[in-house]
């Protein structure tokens, strides 16, 4: 099939704006791609795939989060399946730490709630995954802030 590139005032922008959506989106794969998630359980895995092909992906929760669809954190996100110590009915723990060799690591307690269903578990990936990113901004960005994940929020 031929297609004739017709030129008019706005093929210019146009050209811009499907690059950049394009450029937005690989970027967005790229990083849902990178989530190190070979610790987590086979069931907690699939949903987190199931996730990363939708629009509601973790890379795509940050862009929207972030307003930054060049995703320029581009920070490692390890998730894995484990038992959180010391704390009773908690779901999941993201270290407060960001270390550039093995990233932010979230852990899900998966044995702590037996029935909750594919939903609830793929609203607390999403939901981590700005605990993650926020935890890589301050640490990144705000070296010497000590704070808590309500005064990082309100900060930001």
């Amino acid at each position: 099939m031929n297609y004739q590139f017709v030129r008019t005032q706005n093929n210019g922008s146009a050209m811009g704006i499907a690059y950049a959506a394009y450029y937005s989106r690989l970027n967005i794969k790229n990083f849902d791609d990178a989530i190190n998630d070979s610790q987590l359980t086979p069931c907690l895995q699939k949903i987190l795939d199931d996730l990363k092909k939708t629009s509601a992906s973790p890379g795509n929760m940050i862009t929207n989060f972030t307003n930054d669809p060049w995703n320029s954190t581009r920070f490692n996100w390890t998730v894995k399946s484990g038992r959180i110590k010391g704390v009773q009915s908690t779901t999941v723990q993201t270290l407060a730490s960001y270390n550039l060799a093995t990233g932010v690591i979230t852990t899900f307690d998966s044995d702590a709630w037996p029935n909750a269903t594919d939903l609830s578990w793929a609203r607390t990936m999403l939901h981590e995954s700005i605990h993650a990113y926020l935890v890589v901004y301050y640490n990144v960005n705000e070296s010497s802030w000590k704070a808590t994940y309500p005064e990082m929020l309100k900060d930001w």
